[in-house]
């Protein structure tokens, strides 16, 4: 009989994901390590060679949100293509974390999970704390593709660079929150068009908005 080989990160992942499920279902503090080993369809011993408590499990769902789902702007940033197009990319991207079923269950189930930690005393700090660093590293790509589009003359030179990457985020993170909340009705893929309509009527210069007046064929092009 051959041996049966384990994909561990992918068996922490299942047991992770089995305890958002949980934590969603039941808050933070009545599930036990029992409850997310049973819906994982392991048995408790398997569960602490992964985990040495349960409250480690709440700190990787942030983790696993940041590397399985959103979207790597640092490469979008690399591209050799105007920034008024990575602009477009970052935004478009953000359709990613939907393509799938499991991949919607998935965003929904973050929301749940990061409500009920922040709730939670025991990890509220530690949780803001990797919130706070998370979201310095969303704002940072997107300050960079700012600063190659005055250097390149597309975007106007007076923009405050940190406080537009802000609302960038800020309008992403708003439309997804209410997408989590209204999955069927929420039209977010054409409030993400929106977005990139809001946002680059705001920034890009006169010279480049009289040599492209007809955006919506930028748009097109990155569909």
């Amino acid at each position: 009989m051959s041996a049966i080989i384990v994909d561990k990160k992918e068996k922490q992942k299942n047991i992770v994901r089995s305890a958002m499920k949980i934590f969603s279902q039941k808050g933070f503090d009545r599930t036990t390590v029992s409850d997310i080993a049973q819906e994982a369809g392991i048995g408790k011993g398997t569960y602490y060679e992964y985990f040495k408590s349960k409250d480690e499990v709440i700190h990787l769902v942030f983790d696993y949100f940041m590397q399985d789902l959103v979207p790597d702007f640092q490469k979008i940033v690399q591209q050799s293509i105007p920034a008024s197009e990575k602009i477009i990319l970052m935004i478009k991207s953000m359709s990613h974390l939907i393509e799938s079923k499991e991949q919607q269950d998935f965003v929904g189930l973050v929301f749940d999970v990061w409500a009920e930690g922040i709730r939670s005393q025991p990890h509220r700090k530690s949780l803001e704390l990797k919130m706070k660093q998370f979201y310095k590293d969303y704002r940072e790509p997107v300050v960079e593709v700012l600063k190659q589009g005055i250097r390149s003359g597309e975007f106007r030179s007076d923009i405050k660079m940190e406080a537009e990457a802000s609302v960038l985020i800020g309008l992403l993170d708003g439309l997804l929150v209410q997408w989590v909340l209204d999955r069927k009705g929420f039209p977010i893929q054409s409030a993400l068009d929106a977005v990139v309509e809001t946002l680059l009527r705001g920034i890009l210069s006169q010279d480049k908005k009289n040599k492209n007046k007809d955006k919506k064929a930028l748009q097109r092009r990155l569909k």
